[in-house]
């Protein structure tokens, strides 16, 4: 029986010793072919887009579907006016500012920190009267309106909700509207500026409570309704303006603001209550 086992255990580990290096080497290829897999993932570039508040929401949109076909990653930032041109000129990182406010690009332009050729509006909005969706009332916005007594008549104890043009461009163009009409100083009283696009959507939904607002606002909540929309001259053009920052990503900011003017892009605008361009 010795004798058999001498024989046996030999050719044993001579069999796992075999498989051990066949393993070995399967492991070995396995590695080599993973290798280079490794070796050419490479960083994709980055946008540093900076943008108006009131086009969150397509703009992410739009940027996720060109970001997975052009393979860039767009950073996209959202806050105040002031806060965004204090970035651009501190020379923070920044590839693309779009808003509004026409004498903020003016601005970064005489400051040689943007491209004075490459501003161009990929996206309209436009001012409407806003209410409660279970709000009656109904009145047309013409020179002359009453809107105070209109309003109290309603709701005595009325505000009128807008955003702080300190952080919104939007209350400033309600402001001039309102300028348009003569209304500033009655309604004045009655003034709500709120610092969240979020705060004035619950603030409006409340009983009592009207607001200038932007179109694309009030379509996307059920709970709200336009009551009448403001004509186009009763204030200035309430453009979305792109305009490309000195950076070491000028052509890609080119390529993306370019993308924004296109028809699938312009679509998706439309789908959010905004309006395309010429």
């Amino acid at each position: 029986m010795s004798s058999l086992a001498s024989q046996i255990c030999p050719a044993l580990r001579a069999f796992f010793h075999g498989k051990t290096a066949l393993y070995l080497a399967i492991f070995s290829l396995f590695l080599m072919c993973i290798a280079p897999a490794q070796a050419k993932r490479v960083e994709l570039p980055q946008l540093n887009i900076l943008a108006d508040p009131a086009i969150s929401i397509p703009l992410s949109v739009i940027a996720r579907h060109y970001g997975r076909s052009h393979a860039v990653v767009l950073n996209l930032s959202f806050a105040s006016t002031a806060d965004q041109t204090s970035r651009i000129t501190q020379g923070m990182e920044a590839d693309l500012f779009i808003t509004t406010r026409e004498k903020t690009i003016k601005f970064l332009q005489n400051q040689g920190v943007v491209d004075v050729y490459s501003e161009v509006a990929i996206a309209k909005g436009r001012l409407v009267l806003a209410t409660r969706a279970d709000n009656p009332i109904s009145l047309t916005l013409i020179q002359g309106l009453p809107l105070r007594n209109l309003l109290a008549g309603r709701d005595p104890e009325f505000s009128l909700i807008m955003h702080d043009p300190e952080y919104l461009a939007a209350g400033s163009f309600a402001m001039e509207a309102l300028r348009s009409y003569g209304l500033d100083g009655e309604m004045e009283p009655h003034f709500l500026f709120l610092q969240s696009m979020m705060d004035v959507q619950k603030v409006l939904e409340q009983r009592g409570m009207y607001g200038i607002v932007l179109h694309s606002e009030v379509i996307s909540n059920p709970l709200l309704r336009i009551i009448d929309t403001f004509p186009e001259n009763a204030h200035s053009p309430l453009l979305y303006r792109g305009v490309v920052v000195a950076s070491e990503q000028m052509d890609a900011s080119r390529s993306f603001l370019d993308y924004l003017r296109t028809p699938p892009a312009q679509a998706i605008f439309r789908s959010y209550g905004f309006f395309a361009v010429e």
